[in-house]
């Protein structure tokens, strides 16, 4: 048998709940979705929260001036990244992959490279 008691929230927390302004709530909680499943786009958030679009609209638009947006290529070109940054493209012409450092790479880079290359020869193949 389950007993059931109320309590303060405060209570359950361990704490005081803290005193948030709406806005800055609904900042909070864009960016708690970004965090756990950015890059993302506003229909995802508003379908993640179960909103209308006009207030995951309103949300979304909250952190605009914090959020940068994200290029995702679709084909090509894509880019090389190395340490989180953009180090050069690469593209698929078929049957092989051309590759442009921006500047010049590593032994030990050019050979990761080629493994990747390989690796994503092997699954279009």
């Amino acid at each position: 048998m389950f007993h059931q008691k109320k309590c303060r929230l405060n209570y359950w927390l361990a704490r005081p709940w803290p005193e948030v302004a709406p806005e800055e709530a609904g900042r909070q909680l864009v960016r708690k979705f970004l965090h756990c499943y950015g890059p993302s786009n506003q229909t995802a958030f508003n379908s993640w929260l179960g909103c209308s679009p006009r207030q995951g609209k309103r949300l979304w638009q909250s952190l605009s001036a914090e959020v940068a947006t994200v290029w995702r290529t679709i084909s090509n070109p894509g880019v090389i990244l190395s340490g989180g940054q953009i180090i050069g493209i690469w593209q698929d012409k078929s049957p092989e992959i051309k590759l442009q450092a921006f500047e010049p790479l590593s032994i030990s880079e050019k050979q990761h490279l080629q493994k990747l290359i390989e690796a994503l020869l092997d699954f279009k193949n």
